[in-house]
């Protein structure tokens, strides 16, 4: 049977790899920035986009959420469930941490306006996942919107069997469990952006090959969101302010300007401090103050939070520099060397089992206790 479709709205057919996904917009949400509904099979994935107030928070207040209901699948799992809703699943918070990873650094430097992503999963098939249908409901709701972001950006999943030595994107779950390789792949036409993977010992050789086939993926995948933003997409408005935009130039230009005056001093911060220490650049930053405001007028006084932010900056430009440029890490590591593991067993005396795990300053305790034969 087939239904009218719903007044105003538009629809689009994008292709990746050999799944072709429906793309509605209009037909619900009409008061959010944007809303898009993303169907692949019989998965179907709402993903809206709102715009909020500007605050100041110190950073940039992005909220994504990835949604997940017994409902989707068409399930009731008994009179005795509670049917009240609960936390999160561990599976539907790291799916929004993938929209999350891959949308947060497309948005201009600057922006501290309140900006929420939610996907909400409508229907489940059991046969295609919905998280990369929200990753792509995410970046095209963002890229139609009148958000300012940097767009358009796409991403999808790769899958590849040592068996049949094929790539698969966006398997389904079949495809998934036969997969020797689960890789999500997000980017833009220009540069890949975020990478997450898991696998069964892949050649290096294999991985490369799957990241260059996801990017040729993704590039597609742009084109045909760059059409549907040349049909329906929404004027961008301004975010940050031309005031703004100026401070921004400036303290970039103020930490360029600290990082070549005090580029030993600097790169003595970076080389000695291990993870659990804070810059902490006091003496410089006193020193600096005293000799930039002498003789200065009050209205060209620099304040102690500018010189700061710079120095943090700049701290930041040359930790990315020594690690492009010399292959010097902040903590004294190679870039082929991986932190010092150490594990231990039988930790605790009165348990039946117990270990401890140390990557780094990361740690992980386990302790198993059993119960009484009856």
């Amino acid at each position: 049977m087939s239904y009218p479709t719903y007044p105003n709205t538009f629809t689009k057919e994008v292709t990746v790899g050999d799944k072709t996904i429906t793309i509605e917009v209009g037909k619900f949400s009409e008061q959010v920035s944007a809303a898009v509904l993303t169907t692949c099979g019989e998965t179907v994935v709402h993903t809206t986009v709102a715009l909020g107030r500007k605050v100041d928070l110190g950073y940039f207040p992005l909220s994504v959420e990835f949604v997940e209901k017994l409902y989707a699948g068409g399930i009731i799992k008994g009179s005795r469930w509670v049917k009240r809703d609960g936390r999160p699943t561990d599976d539907a918070v790291l799916r929004g941490r993938v929209i999350d990873r891959t949308m947060r650094p497309m948005f201009a430097d600057g922006v501290t306006h309140e900006v929420q992503v939610i996907s909400t999963v409508f229907s489940y098939d059991g046969v295609n996942e919905p998280d990369m249908l929200g990753l792509l409901g995410a970046g095209i709701a963002l890229s139609i919107s009148e958000i300012p972001f940097e767009g358009p950006v796409a991403g999808l999943r790769v899958g590849y069997s040592k068996e049949t030595e094929k790539f698969s994107f966006n398997p389904t779950v079949e495809e998934e469990a036969a997969s020797d390789l689960d890789l999500i792949v997000s980017g833009t036409k220009d540069s890949i952006v975020m990478v997450e993977a898991g696998a069964n010992e892949i050649n290096e050789d294999i991985m490369v090959e799957a990241l260059t086939q996801a990017h040729e993926q993704i590039k597609a995948v742009c084109a045909q969101i760059d059409a549907i933003v040349a049909e329906i997409g929404k004027e961008k408005v301004e975010l940050v302010s031309p005031e703004e935009v100026e401070a921004a130039e400036a303290k970039s230009a103020l930490a360029a300007e600290l990082m070549s005056k005090y580029e030993a001093e600097i790169k003595g911060f970076v080389k000695n401090k291990g993870r659990l220490e804070s810059f902490d650049p006091s003496e410089l930053l006193a020193a600096e103050l005293e000799a930039r405001n002498e003789g200065v007028v009050e209205e060209d006084i620099l304040s102690e939070s500018k010189l700061k932010a710079a120095f943090d900056l700049a701290m930041k430009k040359m930790t990315r520099k020594m690690v492009l440029e010399t292959g010097e890490r902040p903590d004294g590591r190679s870039l082929e060397e991986i932190r010092p593991i150490w594990t231990e067993v039988d930790v605790f005396p009165r348990t039946h089992g117990s270990a401890m795990f140390k990557r780094g300053a990361t740690q992980a305790v386990t302790v198993v206790t059993l119960g009484a034969p009856s």
